[in-house]
């Protein structure tokens, strides 16, 4: 298979030039040619238990509990976004548990990664279920220049512990104290307000999740690319280049110099 993917020099794209220098090193020694799934366990060798990274069109997520690469069509052929879709938010984003599961948890752990990239947690987090608190979350958020997101933020978040800790119907979950069958979007609005008997008042302030969830999330994403690279441990990552090439050579003779 042709490396069509080219992982390393993928996220080395997003790295300062410095860093970038490093990864682009390891991933010039591959062959030529080398199974896709081959780079990805090289990937996951030279990285913590939980790592993620984004890719443009492309989310790779790394775990203890299963790792996936996933590739989603948010680009149009002119090479434009499609409207409120990023890695995070995309193929039809609507109030169903799966959606709102993949971006619960895609965004809760974007915010576990960077924290422990920033240094506001201990490594050993990556590997435990226990929620991040809020004060994680409020010093991510600053961290990451996202202060005027951060109240958005902490709706989002807020919702997704109903989501999570109860067995509410995902549009029966309230968002900023409107429920998702109405404050899901504005087309979710316009569809269910009849029904839904809206007064002028709830008309006047709803917020709308789809709307906040993409402008929190974008500024995330962000923030958070600039530093995935520092999820890859330099000299792991030659131990792995080397060990995959001295099984590709038969013989051990390919050799890189550790950082």
């Amino acid at each position: 298979m042709t490396r069509t993917f080219n992982l390393l020099r993928r996220i080395a794209g997003y790295a300062p030039k410095r860093e970038r220098r490093a990864i682009e090193a390891c991933a010039s020694r591959l062959p030529t040619k080398i199974d896709f799934w081959d780079e990805f366990e090289i990937l996951k060798d030279a990285t913590p238990p939980l790592a993620l990274f984004f890719l443009g069109d492309a989310t790779i997520n790394i775990s203890p509990y299963g790792s996936s690469y996933s590739m989603y069509l948010i680009t149009l052929p002119d090479g434009k976004r499609r409207h409120l879709t990023n890695e995070l938010m995309h193929g039809g984003f609507e109030p169903k548990c799966e959606k709102l599961r993949d971006f619960f948890v895609g965004m809760e752990t974007l915010i576990r990664c960077g924290c422990v990239i920033k240094g506001i947690v201990n490594r050993s987090r990556l590997t435990t279920t226990a929620p991040l608190s809020r004060e994680n979350v409020s010093d991510y958020c600053r961290s990451s220049g996202a202060t005027k997101e951060l109240d958005l933020i902490h709706r989002i978040m807020d919702a997704r512990n109903t989501f999570c800790h109860s067995l509410v119907e995902p549009e029966k979950i309230e968002y900023d104290g409107v429920p998702l069958a109405l404050s899901f979007s504005k087309s979710h609005f316009y569809r269910n307000c009849d029904r839904h008997g809206v007064d002028e008042e709830i008309a006047a302030r709803i917020r709308y999740f789809d709307e906040d969830a993409f402008a929190s999330s974008e500024k995330l994403l962000k923030a958070f690319r600039s530093e995935q690279h520092l999820q890859l441990d330099a000299k792991k990552l030659a131990r792995a280049v080397n060990s995959f090439n001295s099984t590709v050579a038969g013989d051990g003779s390919t050799k890189l110099i550790d950082k």
